[in-house]
């Protein structure tokens, strides 16, 4: 597993926009094999690696439970960097839309 620098989420629309975009930088943990990061100047927002082995940003009670819960992922799963995805997915209105 190589480090992670931190990483830029941008261009994120919709009620979650807020949420979903924004500099998430590696805490120095590892969780389910990944770097964990949180989310610049919102230290309740995190990009984890779910067990689902797809990347989340999610709520801190969705990575203390390590649920699949969240608001944003990578389409593509299996990607060892979230700067590898091509799209993400964000919740809004209901359900996840690219």
């Amino acid at each position: 597993m190589r480090s992670l620098r931190s990483v830029l989420i941008a261009g994120a629309t919709g009620a979650n926009a807020g949420v979903v975009n924004g500099t998430f930088h590696p805490t120095g943990e590892i969780y389910n094999g990944h770097p964990l990061l949180r989310k610049e100047g919102d230290g309740s927002k995190w990009l984890r690696y779910m067990t689902s082995n797809k990347w989340m940003v999610s709520p801190t009670s969705d990575k203390d439970a390590n649920n699949t819960s969240g608001w944003a992922f990578p389409v593509e799963a299996n990607i060892s960097d979230p700067t590898d995805a091509k799209s993400w997915e964000v919740f809004a209105d209901g359900s996840f839309a690219v």
